[in-house]
């Protein structure tokens, strides 16, 4: 007999996941929808002279509810400005 877990744990992941989520690509469906997973990062997190990218994220499951403001922390580390 097979029993299944269920846990009320909640995931969330951050840290750089080489997708670019200013662009539209696959790569960045895929993660969000294989771990049932919301955005939570919208604004640049590389800064460099010529582009910006956001490729540093944080990430939530879908069963997370509630408010939040998520800001950037400038302190020019990892070519942000």
């Amino acid at each position: 007999m097979t029993y299944l877990e269920h846990t009320k744990a909640q995931l969330i992941i951050c840290g750089d996941t080489n997708i670019n989520y200013f662009t539209d690509n696959n790569k960045k469906e895929m993660l969000l929808n294989t771990f049932n997973l919301q955005q939570v990062t919208d604004f640049p997190t590389r800064v460099g002279s010529s582009s910006v990218s956001l490729i540093d994220n944080l990430f939530w499951d879908n069963s997370r509810i509630g408010n939040f403001h998520l800001l950037p922390a400038l302190n020019g580390l990892s070519g942000s400005r």
